[in-house]
């Protein structure tokens, strides 16, 4: 299918031929642009573009949800067809899944951060540790109870750092052997330096 334009639209506030089948969810055909109501001829008087035929189909993703539209303008060599509208909404499914992901990783982003600035405000000490305890990440407040920067801590295993801690070692075990969360109220930390806190 060649074309002279290709838009797309991810706006619920459009008018016209994009905003018709934003709303309604259904794909337009226009084999002569100049004879439909919806199309606003404005533009190609300003621009000096002379539209002839225009496809335009809903973006839908997965659960049935229009996120935006396709439009397709002039196809060289006549109106568009059957062919066109199916690799148009292949072109759509693409744009939907790439949308979506988009989408999905700044949710993602949004929760890390979120979950960045609660652990940035805890005066308790947290440290994130990962299957073989590494320390992936340590909290502000764990970095000054265990008296060294958070980037130094970072990588190195439980056991290096809190290994005179043998109830802390004790802990994590039960931890990963049950499942379930171990509480230990007012307990003692020895440090590798020797400190207790």
């Amino acid at each position: 299918m060649l074309i002279e334009a290709l838009c797309f639209y991810t706006t619920t506030a459009l008018a016209g031929i994009a905003g018709a089948v934003f709303l309604t969810g259904n794909t337009v055909n226009i084999p002569d642009a100049y004879q439909d109501d919806r199309f606003n001829a404005a533009v190609d008087k300003a621009t000096g573009y002379q539209t002839k035929s225009i496809l335009c189909m809903p973006v839908v993703t997965n659960e049935g949800k229009t996120i935006g539209v396709t439009q397709v303008l002039n196809k060289i060599g006549g109106p568009f067809g059957a062919r066109d509208e199916k690799r148009l909404q292949a072109l759509g499914a693409q744009a939907a899944i790439a949308l979506e992901n988009a989408r999905l990783f700044e949710d993602v982003l949004n929760e890390r951060n979120y979950s960045e600035s609660i652990l940035k405000s805890l005066s308790n000490g947290v440290i994130t540790l990962d299957s073989s305890h590494r320390m992936i990440k340590v909290n502000d407040a764990a970095s000054r109870i265990l008296n060294m920067r958070a980037a130094l801590l970072e990588n190195e295993t439980a056991e290096s750092i809190l290994g005179l801690s043998q109830w802390m070692m004790e802990g994590l075990a039960r931890v990963e052997s049950t499942g379930e969360q171990d509480l230990t109220l007012d307990a003692d930390v020895v440090l590798e330096k020797g400190a207790a806190y």
